[in-house]
Order: structure tokens, then sequence, then C-alpha cells
């Protein structure tokens, strides 16, 4: 019987190394997974603030006596940041705004037809952020009815 009990006890511990090793596997896996979704966070909300920011400074361009080519060197500093390949609808109508903005005379409509475009292309990239970070589209809407 003694031999039986060891065989079992032997047999229990590598069973119990075994889980131990794959639990600690699983650790290191969303540790890393953690890591990168925090860095994809940050880089995001920088890049929100950025946008923010050079959209802020074209519209005082815009809003004041600026040259075209000030307005066009801000708009081409903000189309870098945006990736125009994938064809985005809210990317194209932003460009299609900055674009009229800098053919044009000043006009309320075109301004607010800008900053409607920007906070498209803005809450697109806080909802990729959102579904990033591991938020669904279901606990989204229940946190949003708490703001309304």
């Amino acid at each position: 019987m003694n031999n039986n009990n060891l065989i079992i006890d032997n047999w229990i511990s590598l069973v119990l190394s075994i889980i131990a090793v794959l639990i600690s596997l699983y650790s290191v896996y969303l540790t890393y997974r953690k890591n990168i979704n925090n860095v994809i966070t940050k880089n995001r909300m920088v890049w929100i603030a950025e946008i923010r920011e050079l959209v802020n400074k074209f519209l005082t361009e815009y809003e004041g006596d600026a040259s075209k080519q000030k307005m066009t060197n801000l708009r081409n500093h903000i189309y870098l940041y945006m990736n125009m390949k994938n064809n985005n609808k809210n990317y194209n109508e932003l460009a299609s705004c900055l674009n009229e903005c800098i053919n044009s005379d000043y006009s309320v409509k075109n301004r607010e037809n800008l900053i409607l475009a920007c906070q498209a292309v803005l809450s697109d990239v806080w909802v990729r952020l959102k579904r990033e970070g591991g938020m669904s589209e279901k606990s989204d809407k229940y946190y949003a009815s708490f703001s309304r």
C-alpha cells in the first residue's frame, strides 16, 4: 500500500505542478495583453488630443485672416495623423471640410461642418479605443445611460 500511496502522491504533485505552470503562463499572457492595451490606449489618447489641438489651430486661422498657405500647412499636419488609405468615411469627410475651408472664404456653415466632421473622427477613435481596451458595446451603453 505504501508504494501505491507514493505513486498517487507523485501523480497529484505532477498534476498540481502542471496546473501551476499553466496558471503562470496564462498570467504572463494576460500581463502582456494588458501592457499592449495600455500602450495603445495612451497613444490613442495622445492622438485625440493632438488632432483636437491641430483642428483648433486650423479653425483659429480660418476665422482670422490667415493665409491659405498657413491653413494648408496645418491641414497637411492633420493629414499626417490620418490613415487615408483605408477610405474611412469620417476621415474623408474631415479632409473634405478642411479643403473647403482653405478654398473658400470664411463661413459659419463651413466652420460648423468642420467641427462636426472632427467630432465624428474623434468619436470613432474613442469607440475603437474602448473596444481595444476590452469594453463591449453592451457595457458602453450601460455606462452611457448614467450620463443621460
